[in-house]
């Protein structure tokens, strides 16, 4: 068997689980976290330390975590209808963890700074924020997957693989 081809294997209950192919992951992480990236970049406002700034490589980097933990979700989904919630699923939960993680000592409307209620805001308005200003390009970023699925997913086991 060649290093590229995919390996099933079978769990106790029956499911098929697929192999993740080491350089299929990178390079859909690297592929997803640039334009990640690029939408971050395009929606943040403004700072005078520009790629440098502590709030940028902290969204950076949960931006990373989450393609990094979405790619087993996607690669074991069956459709792509499927694979559309999980993105969509992941585009929220980041969106929330960034709302959480720069309202974590911040006041939020009339909750005091530093409570959890005050956090929640934070990261329900950076989902609802998110939506409104950025919502536009979840299509662009599904389509993206979609075009590259053969290089990224081992949705074909019968297909060359490295086309």
């Amino acid at each position: 068997m060649r290093a590229h081809e995919p390996v099933n294997y079978e769990l106790a209950e029956g499911k098929v689980v697929k192999k993740i192919i080491a350089r299929k992951f990178i390079f859909f992480a690297v592929v997803n976290w640039i334009m990640i990236c690029g939408c971050i970049f395009l929606f943040t406002p403004g700072k005078s330390e520009g790629l440098l700034d502590p709030y940028l490589v902290s969204m950076y980097l949960l931006a990373l975590l989450a393609v990094l933990i979405q790619y087993p979700f996607l690669q074991n989904a069956g459709t792509w209808k499927l694979k559309l919630l999980i993105f969509y699923i992941s585009m929220v939960l980041f969106l929330f963890t960034v709302g959480v993680y720069f309202t974590w000592n911040e006041s939020v409307g009339s909750y005091k700074a530093g409570t959890w209620d005050a956090r929640y805001g934070g990261g329900m308005r950076f989902v609802y924020f998110g939506h409104i200003f950025g919502g536009w390009l979840f299509p662009v970023v599904v389509f993206a997957n979609w075009t590259l699925r053969k290089r990224f997913f081992n949705d074909h086991p019968n297909e060359n693989l490295n086309s």
